[in-house]
């Protein structure tokens, strides 16, 4: 199978087994940006082995209490930036901003891929403080037009 063999495929089941089980992750990635379960792009969020994929389904993801719990457990802490990126609920946001140290840690910038959501990245060298209190300030900022 190849990525114009997925890009046609319709069937949420199909597309479900691919970007669960597939060995190729490049239809995988295809597939996960074609579903639309949320409950699937949760569960692949929260417990893909592979953190790109589960960044994948975490942009694809508007159910709130998922993207909470991705903000919460992933062990990538740019995915869990990503997951306050897309959070739209403000007292969710809000009980970030008001967290403590828990959410500030120290980021190699090794960072290789896309850098819509980490533009400070882009360099590459040294290292980057990602305090994700601040990314919850600006994306409520953004939420509430500011």
């Amino acid at each position: 199978m190849r990525i114009e063999d997925v890009k046609k495929i319709t069937d949420q089941t199909q597309l479900e087994k691919i970007a669960r089980t597939d060995e190729d992750s490049m239809l995988r990635i295809e597939a996960v940006q074609k579903l639309t379960s949320q409950d699937v792009l949760a569960e692949l969020a929260l417990n893909d082995e592979l953190g790109f994929i589960r960044s994948y389904a975490i942009k694809k993801l508007t159910d709130q209490t998922a993207l909470k719990r991705v903000m919460s457990e992933d062990e990538d802490i740019l995915n869990r930036n990503t997951a306050i990126r897309c959070l739209t609920d403000q007292n969710i946001l809000a009980e970030i901003i008001n967290g403590g140290e828990e959410y500030v840690h120290q980021v190699k910038k090794i960072f290789l891929g896309d850098s819509t959501y980490f533009p400070e990245l882009e360099n590459n060298t040294g290292t980057y403080t990602l305090d994700l209190r601040e990314t919850a300030r600006e994306r409520l900022a953004e939420l509430q037009g500011k």
